[in-house]
């Protein structure tokens, strides 16, 4: 029997029937079965909906997008693969902007994320640290 703890996940998301929903509930399941604290699997249903908008707005063109998780020592890295080759940019929103929040939440959020391009598409990835305190009290960034 093998141990859930070291589960992968792995999802193709059709960008045009409710892939962020899918996305969402596929990595909350997924993180439970690790273990994962409610805590935890709300960071991560947060970060996975995020990158998954943007891989379905900027990245799919029609094609699917691919999900995929990965277990780590104390944490779990996501993975969201789409067929566009634009990069995402980090900018700091401010508090009176309607959107373009998305990499700067998974920025603090995170321990870290990146990019990696390919010929057909990129990939946006992101680790979180699982059981991690994300805030310092009073000082309102994440840790």
């Amino acid at each position: 029997m093998s141990d859930p703890r070291t589960a992968t996940l792995r999802v193709d998301l059709d960008p045009s029937h409710g892939a962020v929903r899918t996305a969402r509930h596929a990595v909350v399941r997924w993180a439970r079965s690790l273990g994962a604290t409610p805590v935890d699997q709300e960071v991560l249903a947060l970060l996975t909906t995020e990158v998954v908008s943007n891989a379905v707005r900027h990245g799919s063109s029609g094609e699917d997008v691919l999900l995929e998780g990965r277990p780590q020592p104390a944490a779990v890295t996501v993975r969201v693969t789409d067929r566009g080759h634009g990069r995402p940019v980090l900018r700091r929103s401010q508090p009176s902007e309607l959107g373009g929040r998305g990499i700067d939440i998974v920025d603090r959020l995170s321990v870290e994320w990146g990019v990696d391009t390919a010929v057909r598409g990129k990939t946006v990835w992101f680790t979180v640290r699982l059981g991690a305190t994300r805030f310092q009290a009073g000082d309102g960034r994440g840790a």
